[in-house]
């Protein structure tokens, strides 16, 4: 399978993972959504080692893995929870910055280099996120204005989970 199969595969599972997230939502809360979703994660993690065996890591990659995983409730705690007070629209799409946080960090933290490749990716993340939030100005927020923070943290702790991922 070619990567770029692959990448177009995971978006398509996490977007309809934000389908089925938001109509659980519906029915219960953030908690318990978060909860069945790493719980399904477990499963499918699980059922790859049965099929895939155990790959051998170094403990330190073991080490930087683990840290970024526990990363992983909270982001999804506040992937949901934006979701439950400023709709699953507003909130995918803040959400969606990750990669403009984890672009930062490699550059600034790891030293990567600022190629045009990255400056134009993470451009073009603000300008997808740019075009998709705009609303008129009759559109108006249920929930506080506050609340917009819930998904942009879990931006955040995701963009720095992925350098971590990348340094393991």
């Amino acid at each position: 399978m070619t990567s770029e199969l692959i990448a177009i595969l995971a978006a398509i599972l996490y977007a309809l993972s934000f389908i089925f997230a938001r109509r659980g939502l519906r029915y219960s809360n953030s908690a318990t959504v978060t909860m069945v979703s790493l719980m399904v994660q477990c499963v499918i993690f699980c059922t790859a080692v049965a099929i895939h065996g155990l790959p051998t890591l170094d403990w330190n990659a073991l080490g930087l893995i683990a840290i970024a995983g526990s990363f992983q409730p909270f982001v999804r705690q506040m992937t949901y929870l934006g979701m439950q007070k400023i709709g699953a629209a507003r909130s995918g799409a803040l959400r969606a910055t990750h990669p403009f946080w984890a672009g930062l960090i490699a550059v600034v933290l790891l030293g990567e280099e600022l190629t045009l490749r990255v400056f134009l990716g993470n451009a073009t993340v603000i300008l997808g996120i740019a075009t998709i939030s705009w609303q008129g100005a009759t559109v108006r927020m249920e929930a506080s204005r506050w609340c917009v923070l819930l998904p942009m943290g879990a931006a955040f702790l995701a963009g720095v989970a992925f350098p971590l991922r990348r340094a393991a």
